[in-house]
């Protein structure tokens, strides 16, 4: 079933969202909770969501990640999780 985009009514607009964490490619991107800049190489946990056909990335540090908006029921859920180092 597509997603139905209504730009009028927030109630039926539909967004898809998937959790994903890796390193840091860079320090350009920043936390988007508490806007500080996320180290080169650090880990870092992000949700990706399609948006008027658009897919965008929101990075935190992981004690930022909003989980309470986002509950993650399985690891299996998180893309990239397998391949972090512990």
């Amino acid at each position: 079933m597509p997603l139905f985009f209504c730009y009028f009514c927030i109630k039926c607009k539909q967004i898809s969202i998937k959790i994903v964490t890796g390193y840091a490619k860079s320090s350009r991107s920043s936390c988007k909770k508490c806007s500080e800049a996320i180290a080169d190489k650090s880990l870092r946990v992000g949700s990706l969501s399609n948006e008027r056909g658009r897919d965008f990335t929101r990075w935190y540090h992981p004690d930022c990640f909003p989980t309470d908006s986002q509950p993650i029921i399985s690891l299996d859920e998180i893309d990239g999780f397998s391949s972090l180092k512990f």
